[in-house]
C-alpha cells in the first residue's frame, strides 16, 4: 500500500494463499483455514480439520458465497457455515488418488491433478466429465501443475514433461492402448 510493505502478525505457519472473488484465504499449519481481512486473520469455523490437510485450491462456485476447498483426502465445498462434500464421485477419486494440483477454469469447470492417477476435469457441479492418465494419452500419472491459456486449454507439468488438454479444440481423439473400445466401424 503507497510503496510500502508491512509485516502481517500471522495465526501460525502459513503453507499457503489462495484468492478467491470474496476474499483471501490462508492455509494455517494444525490450525485450519483463516480469510484475511484487511490486517487481520479470521478464523474460518469448523475449519480446524483442514489443518491435518494439505489444500492445493480455494475456488469460487457459482454461488457467490460458497468456495470449492480441494485437498489433497477429498473436494468440500463451504457455503460460509459448514463444509459438506462437494461432490461424491470426485472427493471419492480425490481420496484414493491423492490430489496434487487445482484449478477453475474460466468457464466454470474443474480440473483436478493427482499423484497417482492422471486428472479429472469436472462440470461447475463436480460431475466427472473426463479421466485422463497414463493409459489414455498422458506422458505420466503425476500432476504436478496446471494452468489455463488464453484460449481455455489446460496445460499440466508432469513428472515427464508438460501435457495439453485441448479444451478449445472442436475434435476429441479417442486412444485406446489396451484394446477396450474395439474396432470402430461406423459414425454420425
Amino acid at each position: 500500500e503507497k510503496g510500502s510493505v508491512r509485516k502481517l502478525k500471522t495465526p501460525g505457519n502459513v503453507l499457503f494463499t489462495f484468492k478467491t472473488a470474496q476474499a483471501y484465504y490462508v492455509e494455517v499449519i494444525d490450525k485450519g483455514l483463516f480469510t484475511l481481512e484487511g490486517e487481520t486473520f479470521q478464523w474460518v469455523p469448523s475449519s480446524a480439520f483442514l489443518g491435518r490437510e494439505a489444500i492445493y485450491g480455494v475456488m469460487d462456485t457459482f454461488d457467490p458465497e460458497a468456495v470449492v476447498i480441494a485437498t489433497a483426502q477429498g473436494l468440500y465445498r463451504f457455503d460460509g457455515k459448514k463444509f459438506s462434500v462437494f461432490s461424491q464421485e470426485a472427493h471419492t477419486f480425490i481420496k484414493a488418488n491423492q490430489l496434487n494440483a487445482a484449478l477453475r477454469l474460466k468457464n466454470g469447470t474443474y480440473v483436478f491433478g493427482t499423484i497417482r492417477n492422471g486428472l479429472i476435469l469436472t462440470d461447475y457441479q463436480g460431475n466427472v466429465r473426463y479421466h485422463l492418465n497414463q493409459k489414455n494419452g498422458l506422458q505420466n500419472n503425476t500432476v504436478l501443475a496446471l494452468t489455463e491459456d488464453v484460449d481455455g486449454n489446460v496445460w499440466m507439468g508432469l513428472d515427464k514433461g508438460i501435457s495439453m488438454l485441448a479444451l478449445s479444440s472442436p475434435f476429441t481423439y479417442f486412444e485406446d492402448p489396451e484394446g477396450s473400445i474395439g474396432t470402430v466401424y461406423d459414425l454420425v
